[in-house]
Parts: C-alpha cells; sequence; structure tokens
C-alpha cells in the first residue's frame, strides 16, 4: 500500500505466498521515483478507495503511474475509474465494500497471467493514447488559444474552412 492515507509514514512490509506468487508490499516512499520503481515491478496496481461517493470522481495520481507503467489495474470506485478501466481492457473492478469479491478478483488475475499481460499492454496503450503528458499540454494550449479574442477568431475561420 502506498499512499498518503492511514499507511502514510509506516515502515516498509513485504508479504509473498509460499508458491511466490502473491505479494503485497506496504511502504512509505520519499519521492515519486520510488513510487515509479515499485509500480515498475509489480504485475498488477491495485486503485482501493472506500465507499464514498465523493471518491468516485477521484483522479489519483497511482492509477496514472500504474497505467504509465503498462501495469494491469484492478479498481473498486464505480465512477469513471471503473469505466476507463473496462473500456480500455486494462483491468478489472471489484465491488466496494465486497472483500470477498475483491479476493476472488486478484486470485482471477493470480490464476491468468495471460490475461494480465493483455490488460498490461492495453494499460501502456492507455496512457500513451489519452493521458501522454504531451496530448494533453496540446489539448490545453487549444483551449487557453480559443479563449482569447486571437485564438477565437483562429479557431472560428479554422472551422469555417473544413466545413467549406
Amino acid at each position: 500500500m502506498v499512499g498518503g492515507g492511514k499507511v502514510a509514514g509506516t515502515t516498509g512490509s513485504c508479504w509473498a505466498s509460499s508458491a511466490g506468487q502473491i505479494r503485497a508490499i506496504s511502504a512509505s516512499l520519499p519521492d515519486k521515483s520510488a513510487v515509479a520503481r515499485l509500480v515498475a515491478a509489480a504485475d498488477v496496481g491495485m486503485t482501493i478507495y472506500k465507499n464514498k461517493q465523493v471518491l468516485y470522481t477521484c483522479s489519483p495520481n497511482k492509477l496514472f503511474d500504474t497505467l504509465a507503467a503498462g501495469r494491469a489495474v484492478l479498481v473498486n470506485s464505480p465512477g469513471w475509474l471503473r469505466e476507463l478501466v473496462e473500456q480500455g481492457q486494462c483491468g478489472v473492478y471489484t465491488r466496494p465494500d465486497d472483500a470477498e469479491d475483491l479476493a476472488d478478483k486478484v486470485t482471477e488475475l493470480c490464476n491468468d497471467p495471460e490475461r494480465v499481460a493483455l490488460y498490461s499492454y492495453n494499460a501502456r496503450r492507455l496512457a500513451e493514447q489519452q493521458f501522454d503528458r504531451r496530448l494533453l499540454a496540446e489539448q490545453l494550449l487549444a483551449v487557453f488559444e480559443r479563449a482569447t479574442p486571437a485564438g477565437a477568431a483562429a479557431a472560428s475561420a479554422a472551422a469555417q474552412a473544413t466545413r467549406a
């Protein structure tokens, strides 16, 4: 578990099954590069939140770190995160407040490395196609350009030219 929630500041721990397949890491990490290394070492990134409606619209850095690292995702938020993961075919959704469903989903992923590999490939592709910083910067610049008088005039002229 990594983050600023109740585990923040705790000493790191690691657990593994006797087969060495299921690992859980709890860590307090000093910087973003340490988070990136931890995510890259994982097979699946879990973005788990308390079942509160206000959290259904959150945009957690750990999800974007997981996608950028090309790792499969498991989410329990029924909001846009669920839609993103399911539509992007980059992971699975588990019902909030349902430990049995979470355990079932984790077990399914552990038992299906080919599916995890496909989800991981799709996660990286999704990160590149929708969340690349250069792409987002271009989109933001376009908004600023349309918001200025000169930019609005140029956007209007371009729109008229494409209609002709």
